[in-house]
C-alpha cells in the first residue's frame, strides 16, 4: 500500500508536512536535516532537494513488502557467461531510486559474504577453543601425575641411556599426537565436506590444514557453496546456473576427498610406522628400572601435552588473526551513477523502425493493390491476360475540351499523340487480310469511356485515304453519335430492325468526304432483341457490298448486354478503357 505525504515550503528552516487517511491524520511543522519517524520509516528532507520548493509537493512512501516485490519485478542479474563477473540492472523510471537500490544491493552482498565468512571462523575458533581446553585439562592432570609419584618414590634423575632412548620416545610421541590432531582435523573436514552439500553454506574453515593445495580447495569449495546459497535467492533447483554450481562443487568435492584420503593414508602409515618404531625403544627401556621409566614416562607425556596445547593455542591466535582481516573476495567494479539518458525508447531507433515499416508497409500496399487491381494500364499486360492480335494502342487525347464539342482531333490536331496513334491503328488494319477487317466494333466495359470519339477519328482517318466508311450507331439505349454530325435522330438503327423503315432510307452522309452514318434512332423498348434480329445480319451483309470498311459504335459491354450478338458479325473488335 502507497500512503501520499504532502509537502509545503514555509521558510528556509521550516517546511510543513501533511498525511492523512481514514485511521491516522498527520500535519505538522517541521525542521529541514531532522530525522522524522512517520509511517513506520524514518526520512529526512534537506532544504535543497527540491530545485522549485516554492509549489506544494505530493510524494509517496510503499509498503516494504510492495517494495521488494517491485524490486523482484524491475532487477535484472546477468551471469548467463558462467564468469565470476555478475552483471545487475535495474530499470526504472526514477534513475535516483535506481542508482540508490543498485548500490544498496551490491553493498549488502559484499556485508553478506563478509559476514558468512565470520561464521565459519567463528565455527572454527570454538572448535579449536574446545581442543584447547581438552588438552589444557590433561597436560594438568599430566603434570599432577609427575608431581605426585616424584613425591610417593623420591627418584633422581635417569641415565644417560633412558635420557636420550626418552628424548626419542618423546620425539615420537610427540609427531604421533600432531598426527593424530592431523587426522582428527582431516576427518572433521571430510565429514562436513560430505554434508554440507545443502541449501544452507558450509560453515568451516580449517587453518589446521598444513596441505596449501588442499586447503586452497577446501577454501574454493567454500566459496562456491556461497555462490550457490546466494543464486538460490534468484533461481531454482533446476536453473542452468544452479546446475553448472552443483557440478563445480561435486567435482572440487571429489578432489577434496580424495586429497583428505591420501593425507589420512599417509598419516595412518606414518603412524604405523612411529608405533614400530617406539615399541622398539620400549623393549630397550624395559630393562631399565620400572620405577624411573615411568617416572620418564610421565615426564614425556607431561611435556608432550603441553607442545600440543601450545600447537593448538597458535592455530587459535591464527585463525584470530584471519577473523580480524577477513573481507569479502568480490569486488565492485562499477557503482551505479544516475544516467539521464533514457533506455527507451531510443529516437534513432525509432526512425529507423518507423522508416523499415513504412517501406515495408508501403511495398506490401502497393503488391496488394497491384494484385488485385482490375484495371490494365500497358499493351503488356493486355498481351499477358489474352491471346488476341492487338493492332494498336489510342493514346489519350488532351485537346478535346479544347474543341468544345468537336470530337475530330485527327483534322484539328494532325500532329498529336493520339493522331498519330489513330493512324497506326489504320496502317495495321490495312496489313490485314483482304476478306478481314471491314466490319469493326468499337465497345468499352462503361458508357463514357470514348467509343463515340474513337470511331469518328479512326473513320476520318480512313477516309483519307480513299476508304470509305460508314459508321452505325448500335448503342440503341444512349447513342449520342449523331450530335457529333450535327444530323437529327428520327429515323435510324432501331426503325430499320423494326421494320418500320428501308435500308437506304437510314444512312445519311456527313460533311466528310467518304464518311456515312446510320445514326440510332428513337430509343425502343427492346434494344437487344432487334439487335439479335437477322435483319441486322443482313444490313452488315449489304453495307459491305457498298463500303470498304464498317464501324460500329456499339454500346458498353460491360453494362448491358446488347452487343453480344454484333460480335459474331465483326471481324476486329476494339475495347476501349
Amino acid at each position: 500500500m502507497q500512503h501520499q505525504l504532502k509537502f509545503r515550503k514555509i521558510n528556509l528552516n521550516q517546511f510543513e508536512l501533511c498525511y492523512k487517511s481514514e485511521s491516522n491524520n498527520f500535519c505538522k511543522i517541521l525542521k529541514y536535516g531532522l530525522p522524522i519517524a512517520i509511517l513506520g520509516n524514518v526520512i529526512t528532507i534537506h532544504p535543497n532537494a527540491l530545485e522549485d520548493s516554492n509549489k506544494t509537493v505530493f510524494f509517496k512512501i510503499t509498503n516494504s513488502d510492495e517494495l521488494i516485490e517491485t524490486i523482484l519485478k524491475s532487477i535484472k542479474i546477468d551471469d548467463s557467461q558462467n564468469t565470476n563477473v555478475l552483471k545487475i540492472r535495474y530499470v526504472g523510471s526514477n534513475s535516483a531510486f535506481c542508482t540508490d537500490i543498485l548500490n544498496a544491493i551490491i553493498d549488502e552482498y559484499l556485508k553478506f559474504d563478509v559476514r558468512q565468512k565470520e561464521i565459519a571462523l567463528s565455527q572454527t575458533s570454538e572448535y579449536l577453543d574446545i581442543l584447547h581446553k581438552e588438552m589444557s585439562d590433561k597436560s594438568k592432570a599430566s603434570a599432577n601425575d609427575l608431581q605426585r609419584f616424584k613425591e610417593s618414590n623420591n627418584l633422581v634423575h635417569a641415565q644417560l641411556l633412558v635420557t636420550e632412548n626418552q628424548a626419542i620416545l618423546e620425539k615420537i610421541r610427540s609427531e604421533r599426537h600432531i598426527i593424530n590432531v592431523n587426522l582428527k582435523i582431516l576427518n572433521f573436514v571430510s565429514e562436513h565436506v560430505v554434508k554440507s552439500f545443502s541449501d544452507d553454506p558450509p560453515t568451516y574453515n580449517l587453518q589446521g590444514l598444513e596441505d596449501p593445495q588442499l586447503r586452497e580447495q577446501v577454501e574454493k569449495y567454500h566459496e562456491l557453496n556461497l555462490s550457490r546459497t546466494q543464486k538460490l535467492n534468484v533461481y531454482s533447483q533446476s536453473s542452468a546456473p544452479i546446475v553448472f554450481l552443483n557440478t563445480q562443487i561435486n567435482d572440487l568435492k571429489a578432489l577434496i576427498l580424495k586429497s583428505l584420503n591420501e593425507h589420512k593414508l599417509f598419516n595412518t602409515q606414518r603412524l604405523t610406522l612411529l608405533r614400530k618404531q617406539s615399541d622398539s625403544l620400549n623393549r630397550i627401556l624395559r630393562t631399565i628400572p620400572k620405577m624411573e621409566n615411568l617416572m620418564n614416562s610421565l615426564i614425556s607425556s607431561s611435556e608432550l601435552d603441553q607442545k600440543v596445547q601450545q600447537f593448538i593455542a597458535q592455530k587459535k591466535i591464527e585463525t584470530q588473526i584471519v577473523n580480524a582481516a577477513v573481507t569479502s573476495l568480490a569486488t565492485i567494479l562499477d557503482r551505479a551513477e544516475i544516467s539521464y539518458k533514457p533506455l527507451m525508447p531510443i529516437a534513432k531507433s525509432c526512425y529507423i523502425i518507423f522508416t523499415l515499416l513504412s517501406i515495408i508497409i508501403g511495398i506490401i500496399i502497393i503488391v496488394v493493390i497491384h494484385l488485385y487491381n482490375p484495371f490494365i494500364y500497358t499493351k503488356e499486360h493486355l498481351e499477358e491476360l489474352t491471346s488476341l492480335p492487338i493492332l494498336g494502342v489510342v493514346n489519350k487525347s488532351y485537346n478535346q475540351k479544347r474543341l468544345l464539342g468537336n470530337k475530330l482531333i485527327l483534322k484539328d490536331f494532325p500532329r498529336s499523340s493520339f493522331s498519330e496513334s489513330i493512324r497506326y491503328i489504320r496502317g495495321n488494319l490495312n496489313f490485314m487480310e483482304p476478306d478481314k477487317g471491314k466490319v469493326i466494333c468499337i465497345t468499352s466495359a462503361i458508357s463514357g469511356e470514348g467509343k463515340s470519339f474513337i470511331s469518328i477519328n479512326l473513320a476520318y482517318a480512313l477516309t483519307l485515304i480513299q476508304k470509305k466508311v460508314v459508321i452505325i450507331a448500335a448503342d440503341l439505349r444512349k447513342s449520342e453519335l449523331h450530335l457529333a454530325f450535327d444530323i437529327p435522330n428520327l429515323n435510324g438503327l432501331s426503325k430499320y430492325l423494326s421494320g418500320q423503315t428501308e435500308d437506304s432510307s437510314i444512312i445519311t452522309s456527313t460533311s466528310i468526304i467518304g464518311l456515312d452514318i446510320i445514326t440510332a434512332g428513337p430509343v425502343p423498348p427492346n434494344p437487344s432483341e432487334l439487335l439479335q434480329n437477322q435483319i441486322m445480319n443482313i444490313l452488315i451483309q449489304k453495307l459491305k457490298q457498298i463500303y470498304d470498311v464498317i464501324i460500329i459504335d456499339s454500346a458498353p459491354i460491360g453494362l448491358v448486354s446488347d452487343i453480344k450478338p454484333v460480335m459474331k458479325l465483326v471481324e476486329v473488335i476494339r475495347g476501349y478503357a
